[in-house]
C-alpha cells in the first residue's frame, strides 16, 4: 500500500557508484559537526571570555544584533564550509565512478530501491543537501545556545565534546531500520 505510487517507476540501469559515495560519507558529516561546535564556541565564549559582550548589554536591542549577527556569520561559514566538503565529495565521487543519468529515477540505485519519493537521481541531491544545510543550522543553533549559557571556554568545550560522543554513539548503535532511526542524525 505505501509503496504503491511506486509501481508506475521502472529503475534504469546505470553507474550507481558515485551516486552512493556522494551521499554516504558519515566522515564528512562529523567533520562538518565538530567544526560548527568549534565554530560556535570561537564566536562566542572568545567574546565572552574578554567581556565584550557586557559592553553590548546596555545598547538598545544590543544583545539581539550581536546574537543575529553572530548566528548569520555561523550560517555563512556553514554554507561555505558545507560546499568545501560536499563539493569535494561530489567531486571525487563523479571522478571516480560517475553519476550517470541524473533524471533517472532514484530506485534505479541499489542502495537507495527502497526509496518511496518519486524523484530523480539530481533531485535526491538537491534534497540530500538541502536536508543537510537544514540539520546542520539545527546543530548550528544548538551549540551557539549551549555556548551562550556556559560559563567558561573548557565548560563550554567539554559540553560540546559530550554532545558530539552522545551523537556519534546514537549513530553507531540505532539501527538504520529502527523507529528511533531519526535519532542517528
Amino acid at each position: 500500500e505505501d509503496f504503491a505510487g511506486l509501481s508506475d517507476i521502472d529503475p534504469v540501469p546505470d553507474v550507481s557508484a558515485g551516486v552512493v559515495m556522494a551521499a554516504g560519507q558519515d566522515a564528512t558529516d562529523f567533520i562538518m559537526v565538530f567544526f560548527l561546535a568549534a565554530l560556535s564556541v570561537f564566536l562566542v565564549m572568545g567574546e565572552k571570555q574578554a567581556g565584550l559582550l557586557m559592553l553590548t548589554a546596555p545598547t538598545e536591542r544590543g544583545r539581539q544584533r550581536t546574537a543575529a549577527a553572530k548566528m548569520a556569520a555561523m550560517a555563512v561559514v556553514m554554507v561555505i564550509a558545507m560546499a568545501v566538503l560536499y563539493g569535494e565529495n561530489f567531486i571525487l565521487a563523479a571522478e571516480r565512478y560517475g553519476f550517470g543519468d541524473l533524471s533517472r529515477p532514484v530506485q534505479s540505485v541499489g542502495d537507495y530501491q527502497s526509496c518511496i519519493l518519486e524523484v530523480s537521481v539530481g533531485q535526491f541531491f538537491i534534497l540530500y543537501l538541502a536536508g543537510k544545510l537544514l540539520l546542520y543550522l539545527v546543530f548550528c543553533l544548538i551549540f551557539f545556545f549551549i555556548c551562550l549559557l556556559g560559563k567558561s571556554m573548557l565548560q563550554m568545550i567539554l559540553v560540546c565534546i559530550a554532545v558530539l560522543g552522545g551523537s556519534a554513539a546514537l549513530h553507531f548503535l540505532v539501527a538504520e531500520n529502527s523507529a528511533f532511526m531519526a535519532l542517528r542524525y
